[in-house]
């Protein structure tokens, strides 16, 4: 998975030698890094509902995924707390807590 301070790993890389200076030769690290990268997208789309798993389906990388989730439940979670805080400072009287959240 990668983030905002990583980069993603390049398909290829500089060769240094003396006959060719800017050969490119394959990296043997991307192929595990992307298998890796395509079992956490798998992974979060599957740990999606039906909703919105549509959401995902365009999306190639784990991190283009989480960045989608992040948006979409970040304000939401936020709001919440917010809400719960402001329900928290002001007592109600006779209430179970459970009553009180309406839960």
């Amino acid at each position: 998975m990668i983030n905002r301070w990583i980069r993603a790993l390049p398909s290829n890389i500089h060769q240094t030698s003396a006959a060719n200076p800017l050969e490119l030769a394959s990296n043997v690290d991307y192929q595990d890094y992307t298998q890796k990268d395509q079992f956490l997208l798998h992974a979060i789309i599957a740990s999606t509902t039906e909703s919105i798993v549509s959401l995902f389906a365009s999306y190639n990388t784990s991190f283009e995924a989480w960045q989608k989730m992040n948006h979409l439940f970040a304000n939401k979670s936020r709001s919440h707390m917010m809400n719960l805080r402001e329900k928290l400072s002001q007592p109600t009287s006779n209430k179970s807590i459970t009553r009180y959240f309406q839960l």
